[in-house]
């Protein structure tokens, strides 16, 4: 008998962005009350050398490469990348995107509705 892995849940919310070099929201902070865990995350480029950048943390990156923001996840797809586990993001942290040229980011994600202890 063959015993699969228990597979990860898609989440019951998503996000399908485009993103370029502007800093797109996914998430806001004040959406993120009792954490959130993205369940399934993808980042896209149109080219081999676009880098995409997800972050994680209380206020936005300024631009791609921003030192000082929680980088959580980054990508320079050909043509697709993803996260191979689920990640926690602990409350009042939101979520947000940036590329250094045109790009996408499709996740799924789910907000907890109690704290984790």
């Amino acid at each position: 008998m063959t015993t699969l892995a228990k597979p990860t849940p898609i989440g019951a919310l998503y996000a399908n962005l485009g993103v370029n070099t502007s800093v797109v929201q996914v998430v806001a902070p004040g959406n993120n009350l009792h954490g959130l865990v993205i369940r399934t995350l993808y980042v896209n480029s149109y080219a081999g050398t676009i880098g995409v950048q997800v972050y994680a943390d209380t206020a936005a990156p300024s631009a791609y490469g921003d030192g000082t923001k929680r980088l959580i996840f980054i990508g320079t797809p050909i043509p697709t990348i993803s996260a191979q586990y689920s990640l926690y993001v602990p409350p009042g942290q939101g979520i947000w995107a940036v590329a250094n040229g045109n790009g996408s980011v499709n996740m799924t994600y789910d907000l907890l509705t109690e704290t984790l202890v």
